[in-house]
């Protein structure tokens, strides 16, 4: 009988807490060997945070799981890029052991932790097993064909789902939604909505899971800007930070998706489709009948003026944030406009670094 010994990789992660991830139907890809980072960099040159992935890989019925989700791996500080360099190693090992295993070897899986990261491949101990040659050079044949179109099929999903992203977590002057996108920027918004710990925003602990079932994309953007929305916090007095508190409370999540329907006269405010139409792109009824109660105390107000002044545009900024109106911004230093126009600014560069990201064209 064959016995194939396995003598690496036997890492655990006692702070991994997340649903297994089983690697299943696998391409062999010899080329792996020679490229991956798990595979080839010793720990000293490797980064901490690959590290930290490589050993939240574990071992279950004589394979390599890795139990970290993509959220969380991006949570400990690692790259995208790492994250896929561990999940394509536990691939290859775990084909590399189908192989053998369908060879006829027994696999027989090891219990010490390497001192490093270098070639686990080579440290396997094998009795009489030896790869098909052909096998080898027919996947090398292919594996970069295969490998370039897998690479470019993944690069114009992120493109397009970025896309989405910009078109439906912010509000721009001149945008024109279906109904169908209105709904999915309403579930995004309530998934995505902040909470406050201490004086940070934080993603709301409630949302955990609707969160992790999201494209990275989004996810990844939310948290950016948070991170602006925090700096800019950490630079508000006291009385700042409770006028931004202020309106937090009062702020309607449903704006975002309303303000496409509100439409005015000379004078009056009214809604443009009807309440059926707005309730089923997720607007609740208590939330309806509070847009109902404001517009009509807004229109009582102008009803008694003498002049009305109506907004050209219900869209005040070229582009805002569904998650925060950042015009409001604007009266936190008495109108003079400098906390605001240093934010706007730090905000559009935001933007456009998370094009420059994901190669999005204008």
């Amino acid at each position: 009988m064959k016995k194939l010994f396995l003598l690496l990789l036997p890492f655990y992660c006692l702070s991994c807490t997340s649903s297994e991830v089983s690697v299943q139907n696998v391409d062999l890809k010899k080329t792996i060997l020679e490229k991956n980072p798990v595979l080839n960099l010793d720990e000293a040159s490797a980064s901490q945070t690959l590290v930290t992935l490589v050993k939240c890989i574990g071992q279950s019925n004589d394979r390599y799981i890795f139990n970290l989700s993509r959220v969380k791996a991006l949570q400990l500080g690692a790259t995208d890029q790492e994250y896929d360099d561990v999940v394509e190693a536990v691939e290859y090992m775990n084909g590399f052991l189908d192989q053998a295993e369908s060879e006829g070897a027994t696999i027989v899986m090891g219990n010490y932790t390497p001192s490093n990261l270098s070639r686990p491949y080579s440290s396997i101990v094998t009795d009489g097993f030896v790869p098909d040659s052909n096998f080898v050079a027919q996947e090398n044949a292919v594996t970069g064909v295969r490998e370039s179109m897998k690479g470019q099929e993944r690069k114009m999903q992120q493109t397009s789902e970025a896309v989405k992203v910009l078109r439906l977590l912010n509000i721009h002057r001149d945008e024109r939604l279906t109904r169908a996108e209105l709904k999915e920027r309403l579930q995004l918004i309530r998934i995505l909505q902040h909470v406050y710990q201490g004086d940070s925003l934080v993603f709301n602990p409630n949302q955990a899971k609707a969160i992790k079932s999201l494209p990275q994309e989004y996810v990844e953007y939310t948290r950016r800007y948070f991170r602006l929305m925090n700096d800019l916090l950490k630079g508000l007095d006291a009385h700042q930070k409770c006028m931004m508190n202020d309106f937090w409370m009062d702020y309607d999540i449903t704006t975002p998706v309303m303000i496409g329907f509100l439409q005015h006269d000379t004078r009056f405010y009214r809604l443009s489709v009807s309440k059926e139409e707005i309730l089923s792109i997720g607007v609740t009824e208590k939330e309806y009948t509070k847009i109902e109660k404001m517009i009509s105390d807004i229109n009582k107000i102008h009803a008694q003026a003498d002049t009305v002044y109506m907004p050209t545009n219900m869209y005040r900024e070229d582009v805002s944030s569904v998650f925060f109106p950042s015009d409001v911004i604007y009266g936190l230093d008495r109108g003079n406009g400098l906390i605001y126009r240093k934010f706007k600014k730090s905000f559009l560069e935001m933007i456009n670094a998370f094009k420059k990201q994901f190669e999005i064209k204008e």
